[in-house]
């Protein structure tokens, strides 16, 4: 889970690519490009806020997940899964990441994709998008990341209990300035019976 927030009325220099309903086919239990999305990163440099949302499947008779990751060819996101039965289980994923200690320039990250155990995924209908937490005029964004280190668990019928928390020192908000939350994650039940999970994000400002 990410928050940022915009600082001034100065632009953000954002990227964003698609890939087709074709997709990207992979055996391979190695990782392997998906899509490449180049990003424009403004003086003085800092973080980019990357996600991606795209559809995948298995070829037919498999019943195994496929595995995603952003990479920009030093570190990745957390990886996430989707475990699929057949092609016609057609999962939808998606990614949320951000890279830091970027120096100005152009910045190649990658989605990429693994098979589970060799069986076809293909990976298809991506969106793309890298957002520089930089502004055209050199206001550096306030972020805050927080990523899991252990599986957070909850039984039935329990009342929502946090997950995790990230917070971040708001700028006075007007009508020319937003704050951008995302999140990506993934679930499984720890036994047989059929439920509905439920998730929200939530926020609350405090006084300092």
């Amino acid at each position: 889970m990410m928050f940022a927030t915009s600082l001034s009325a100065d632009n953000l220099d954002i990227s964003h690519t698609t890939l087709d309903i074709d997709g990207v086919v992979t055996e391979s239990t190695s990782y392997s490009e998906v899509l490449d999305l180049e990003v424009n990163v403004p003086e003085p440099g800092g973080s980019v806020l990357v996600i991606s949302t795209f559809s995948s499947k298995i070829g037919q008779g498999a019943r195994e997940p496929g595995y995603w990751r952003l990479y920009d060819g030093s570190s990745s996101s957390l990886e996430l899964s989707s475990y699929q039965t057949g092609t016609y289980d057609k999962g939808l994923v998606s990614l949320v990441h951000i890279f830091t200690g970027y120096e100005a320039g152009v910045k190649s990250i990658q989605l990429q994709h693994r098979a589970g155990h060799k069986d076809p995924l293909t990976t298809y209908g991506v969106n793309f998008i890298g957002i520089p937490l930089v502004t055209s005029g050199g206001s550096v964004l306030n972020y805050d990341l927080a990523q899991m280190t252990e599986p957070a668990t909850v039984l039935m019928n329990e009342d929502p209990a946090p997950v995790m928390t990230a917070q971040i020192e708001l700028p006075l908000l007007t009508e020319d300035n937003a704050m951008y939350i995302a999140t990506s994650f993934n679930a499984k039940m720890s036994g047989d019976e059929a439920v509905t999970g439920t998730w929200q994000i939530e926020y609350k400002l405090e006084d300092s």
